[in-house]
């Protein structure tokens, strides 16, 4: 093969052997996520915003837009992600304790947002219609509650951790 030309190990013959730098265990994904979780929740929560900002190349004399993100939503949605990837190993009590989170959840969404209904009766009946915040006083109470419910989903994925002992790694990974 020459020099300059790329070639593609496909998943079949990739054997994922001790000295390959990139294996990684499923209990590495969940340690990874625990700490991306830990980070987000150790900033200030404060939601989004349009930022101006000179333009990267001094030789434009203009501005861009960035968004900054909204960290009480950055921080909510790195706890969804770890309830996704432990979701499946989920112990009875777990389950349990998550179940009544997510219904939380799913209580305040309905009780902080409105049913946007079409603004003609003669667009199609059949559409699902979207739900919104009626106004933003009603987003920014959805978001710092939602904050609130996630701390204790992301202590029930903890507490949830301790007991199949994921320092260790072995119940976790027998399992998959």
């Amino acid at each position: 093969m020459a020099e300059d030309e790329v070639s593609f190990i496909g998943a079949e013959g990739f054997s994922g052997g001790s000295s390959n730098k990139f294996e990684i265990s499923p209990r590495q994904i969940f340690l990874q996520q625990v700490i991306r979780v830990s980070k987000n929740m150790g900033v200030e929560m404060r939601g989004g915003m349009f930022e101006e900002r000179p333009h990267p190349n001094i030789n434009i004399n203009a501005t861009i837009t960035i968004y900054i993100p909204d960290t009480r939503e950055v921080f909510s949605n790195s706890v969804d992600c770890l309830y996704d990837l432990l979701h499946a190993h989920f112990d009875k009590e777990c389950k349990e304790e998550t179940d009544k989170l997510i219904k939380e959840l799913d209580d305040l969404y309905h009780d902080k947002t409105i049913i946007k209904e079409p603004d003609r009766e003669d667009q199609k009946l059949n559409v699902e219609y979207s739900r919104n915040f009626e106004n933003i006083q009603e987003r920014i109470s959805y978001r710092s509650q939602r904050v609130k419910i996630n701390r204790r989903m992301f202590r029930a994925l903890c507490d949830f951790l301790k007991r199949i002992n994921y320092l260790e790694g072995s119940i976790l990974e027998e399992s998959m």
